[in-house]
C-alpha cells in the first residue's frame, strides 16, 4: 500500500532491506534473531525451496515437514523447525541431550551422550513409500556413529530402520523403511551434503555433496519412532553417537534426483552466505 506521498509500505526485516518471506518472518519472531546476515541467507533459502517446490509460498510444511537451519549459535535459537518454529513438540521443535554444543558453526555432538530428539515420527505422517531425510555436515570424520535416524526392532518384519552413517569405513550406509541398511556408495569424507530419499516400493536415492546413486531397494515398513538427531533412536533409546559438527538437517517426502539437487544447491549457498561452507 502507499502512505502519504508516495513512501511504500510493508514488513521490513529487521536492519533494513527487503521484504521477509513469511516463513522467515515467522521464524526470526520465534528465534528472536536480528543478524543481517542470517536474514538474508534465510529469505534466500526460503524463495529458493519455494521456487524448487519443496515448501509452498507463505508458510506451513510442503514437501519438506522439518527444517534445522541450525543458526544463531545457541540452544534457544538452533532447536526450531525453520517450516513450523513454535516450540513445540508437535511442531518438531529439537530438545537436546547431553553434551551438544552450540555457537555460529552449528551444533556439535560429543560423540558420547550428545543427540536432539526431533518429535517427528514418520509412521502415520510419511507415506512408506516417499521419504527423504540428510543434512550438511563441516566435519570430516569416519567413526562408527549415526548422523540421524531410528531403528524399530518391533516392526513387520522387525528391524525396519531409517538411517545414515555418512562415513563409516569410507562407505556411507543408509536405509529408507527397509529392514536392513546397504554400505554404499563410497563416501571420500563426511564433509557436506548427504541425503537418503525413498521415492517409490522399490528405489532409493543416496546423494552425497550433489552426486546421486540409485539403488533397487524394496519398502518393507516404517519405523514407529521419533526420529534423533546426532544419534539412532534404538526403540527410542540413543545409540551410536555422533562427534560431527552440522549445520543443516531436513526431513520430507521422498525426493527425486533434481529435487536433492536443487536442495544441495541452496544448502550450499545458505551456508556460503553465512561463511560456514566446507
Amino acid at each position: 500500500m502507499i502512505i502519504g506521498i508516495g513512501i511504500p509500505f510493508g514488513r521490513r526485516k529487521a536492519g533494513g532491506g527487503s521484504t521477509n518471506t513469511a516463513r522467515t518472518q515467522a521464524f526470526l519472531t520465534a528465534t528472536g534473531i536480528t543478524d543481517a546476515t542470517i536474514i538474508s541467507a534465510l529469505n534466500a533459502m526460503d524463495n529458493s525451496l519455494i521456487s524448487a517446490g519443496l515448501l509452498p509460498s507463505g508458510t506451513g510444511a510442503g514437501k519438506i515437514k522439518a527444517l534445522y537451519p541450525i543458526v544463531g549459535g545457541t540452544a534457544a535459537t538452533h532447536k526450531f523447525n525453520f517450516v513450523n518454529p513454535l516450540d513445540t513438540n508437535a511442531a518438531f521443535r529439537l530438545t537436546f541431550f547431553g553434551g551438544v554444543t552450540h555457537n555460529s558453526n552449528g551444533m556439535t555432538g560429543n560423540g558420547t551422550n550428545g543427540y536432539a530428539n526431533t518429535f517427528l515420527n514418520a509412521d502415520g505422517l510419511m507415506n512408506i513409500d516417499s521419504l527423504s531425510f540428510g543434512f550438511y555436515s563441516r566435519t570430516n570424520v569416519t567413526e562408527n556413529s549415526y548422523d540421524m535416524g531410528t531403528f524399530d526392532s518391533g516392526s513387520s518384519p522387525a528391524n525396519c530402520q531409517n538411517m545414515i552413517q555418512a562415513r563409516f569405513v569410507d562407505l556411507m550406509w543408509g536405509a529408507v523403511n527397509q529392514d536392513d541398511s546397504a554400505a554404499t556408495p563410497a563416501s571420500t569424507n563426511s564433509f557436506g551434503f548427504h541425503a537418503i530419499s525413498r521415492i517409490n516400493s522399490t528405489q532409493e536415492i543416496r546423494n552425497i555433496r550433489g552426486t546421486n546413486t540409485t539403488y533397487s531397494r524394496t519398502s518393507k515398513d516404517v519405523p514407529n519412532l521419533n526420529t534423533f538427531l546426532m544419534a539412532l533412536s534404538f526403540n527410542n533409546s540413543p545409540f551410536g553417537y555422533s562427534s560431527r559438527n552440522y549445520a543443516y538437517y531436513y526431513l520430507s517426502d521422498g525426493l527425486n534426483t533434481t529435487e536433492l539437487n536443487s536442495l544441495n544447491t541452496l544448502i550450499v549457498d545458505f551456508q556460503t552466505t553465512l561463511g560456514r561452507e566446507v
